[in-house]
């Protein structure tokens, strides 16, 4: 679609917008302002995914280390239904930025219509995959019972994404749009039911590990209907408007065109994690237990990100939207260096007290060692993880999405996974634990080139 045609029809409905506030003021308090919406939720999740360890971690090791591979598994699926949602905050925001609302609601109501057709198929595919994923992460030795539970969590988290997939375009669609306050409303939802749901059905229905994912289940149901109804308020200015969910071919192929890499590029990200746990899967569970508790510590630290992230792929797309190439530039880089100051300091606290961490999930004395040996040696990556994730959200926001996504298929799948491999064969663990976090200067190297190439301003 040109530029020329993201501008028509400005006069042709009552509800044309004037060019976004966000295009004005102090970078700084823009991002901050759109950020903090962003990240309550985001807490609110990770408390979810704290709490569901520890209590996981209670019913024992296999447990953790089969919510460690089923997860693995989960999040290639909970990638593959982001497509609509990237689409829309990108498309909506260039619509925001240039004034256009009646192009922004449409945009909305279509990536909601894909969002709700990719959650169908997963819902579908609910009841015939899990068994052979499972079977493919596992070892021919695993564990019964842990293989047992990792099927069942997958299984129902399958059949959850039926609302999740809709739910990213609600939320990613107000977040283009600018509206922190409807984000947070929405986003704040589903973690408050699941932290409540969490412990009742675990525990108090004897349910375990399957227990956590019926609560993730019945969470994002009520989200998306409390969302559906707030946003279909007639008073707001944005909201979604059901009569623009039938299908509207250009503004359908837009959302898929923008999307598709964006959701490859989430995929190759995962698509590595996958192939992390079945290489690690050969040192036993003590080592995918420290992983698994690891990378909850790991999205502890990446949640301010994508905060930030989310709030620079608006103000990206706004300030293209309306014309201003260097304000949409410096407000790339203003995020990184905001974010990679939080990193610098969070790694110095995980560095320091790196056992204690570990213990939290599974108090195991080998699980701990290996854990911390883990935490130091990914805390090292961390300014370039700062790096890569901003400016990856940066291009979503700019609708430009496949430059960043050659940049994590080169890092994550063409070096990481072989030299993981390799190291690990030579190594053992630590060796694989080196090229992850080797892989995200790659990353980070990849980003900041094509950004550059593609964004340079005199």
């Amino acid at each position: 679609m040109s530029e020329e045609s993201e501008h028509e029809g400005r006069t042709s409905c009552d509800e044309v917008a004037t060019p976004s506030p966000l295009t004005e003021g102090s970078l700084v308090r823009r991002l901050v302002q759109l950020a903090v919406p962003f990240l309550i939720p985001n807490l609110l999740y990770l408390a979810v995914l704290v709490a569901d360890r520890m209590w996981i971690g209670q019913v024992g090791t296999e447990a953790m280390a089969g919510l460690g591979v089923a997860h693995a598994a989960l999040m290639i699926c909970v990638t593959m239904i982001m497509g609509p949602a990237i689409g829309t905050l990108g498309r909506v925001a260039r619509a925001i930025g240039a004034g256009n609302n009646d192009q922004a609601l449409s945009f909305y109501g279509q990536g909601l219509l894909v969002g709700l057709v990719i959650g169908v198929v997963f819902a579908v595919l609910a009841f015939l995959l899990p068994d052979l994923v499972i079977a493919v992460m596992s070892d021919a030795e695993a564990d019964a019972q842990m293989l047992a539970g990792a099927r069942d969590y997958l299984a129902i988290s399958m059949f959850a994404l039926l609302f999740n997939g809709p739910l990213f375009v609600l939320t990613f669609g107000v977040q283009g749009a600018g509206d922190g306050r409807s984000a947070f409303l929405v986003g704040a939802i589903a973690p408050i039911v699941n932290l409540i749901l969490d412990p009742i059905l675990i525990f108090g229905a004897n349910l375990g590990l399957s227990g956590a994912a019926y609560a993730t289940l019945i969470a994002y149901a009520c989200a998306l209907l409390f969302g559906c109804l707030l946003l279909s308020q007639r008073r707001r200015s944005f909201r979604l408007e059901w009569p623009r969910l039938w299908p509207v071919s250009d503004k359908t192929y837009e959302i898929i065109r923008v999307g598709l890499p964006g959701t490859l590029e989430q995929l190759v990200r995962t698509s590595a994690l996958f192939l992390m746990v079945m290489i690690l899967a050969r040192f036993g569970a003590m080592v995918l237990s420290a992983y698994t508790a690891t990378i909850v510590i790991t999205m502890t630290l990446v949640l301010p990100g994508l905060a930030f992230g989310q709030a620079t792929a608006a103000l990206m797309g706004q300030n293209l939207g309306a014309e201003r190439p260097v304000r949409a530039w410096r407000t790339a880089w203003t995020s990184v260096w905001l974010y990679s100051g939080v990193m610098v300091v969070a790694g110095l606290v995980v560095w320091s007290w790196s056992a204690e961490l570990i213990g939290l999930f599974d108090s195991h004395p080998s699980v701990i060692q290996e854990g911390q040996r883990l935490l130091r040696i990914m805390v090292l990556s961390f300014p370039a993880v700062a790096i890569a994730l901003i400016l990856s959200k940066a291009f979503v926001g700019a609708s430009v999405t496949l430059p960043p996504m050659f940049a994590a298929a080169a890092a994550h799948l063409v070096f990481q996974i072989p030299c993981a491999w390799y190291l690990g064969g030579r190594l053992g663990a630590e060796g694989a634990y080196m090229a992850m976090s080797a892989a995200f200067y790659v990353h980070a190297a990849l980003n900041m080139f094509l950004f550059w190439r593609k964004f340079r301003v005199a």
